[in-house]
């Protein structure tokens, strides 16, 4: 009995989807960026967890547990950076700047009012004691 190949198509496929083709003129869109982002955190979260287990375990020696510290601490910075957060103390206040102080303007009346004379005084008439 003889088979027969399959003829080879050129249809890829990704865990059982087809590839849709590239469109590298348009740009992702917002949403795939953020799945992204979500997706590497996951993964670190994954990763994490398999690193846990290892130091948790009293069988793995001293300097695989040392190794899975740094590979920790290594995951950590890259968790900080996929959410954007600065480095501890690298945003610092603005300077206050000094502002001129203003000399007072004098105020102008906008209308003119005619004054009222002073009512003459008791000591000007010369009628009292």
């Amino acid at each position: 009995m003889c088979r027969v190949a399959a003829p080879k198509t050129r249809n890829r496929t990704r865990a059982g989807l087809p590839i849709p083709p590239s469109a590298c003129t348009l740009e992702p869109h917002p949403l795939t960026l953020a799945m992204r982002k979500t997706k590497s955190l996951t993964q670190l979260y994954g990763m994490q967890a398999v690193l846990n287990v290892a130091v948790l375990d009293p069988t793995t020696p001293t300097k695989e547990k040392a190794q899975c510290a740094l590979a920790w601490e290594r995951l950590e910075e890259r968790k900080r950076i996929l959410r954007g957060r600065p480095l501890p103390g690298s945003l610092r206040p603005k300077p206050e700047t000094k502002r001129a102080h203003r000399k007072p303007q004098p105020v102008t009346p906008l209308f003119e009012r005619e004054r009222p004379e002073p009512a003459p005084s008791h000591q000007e008439t010369g009628t009292g004691s």
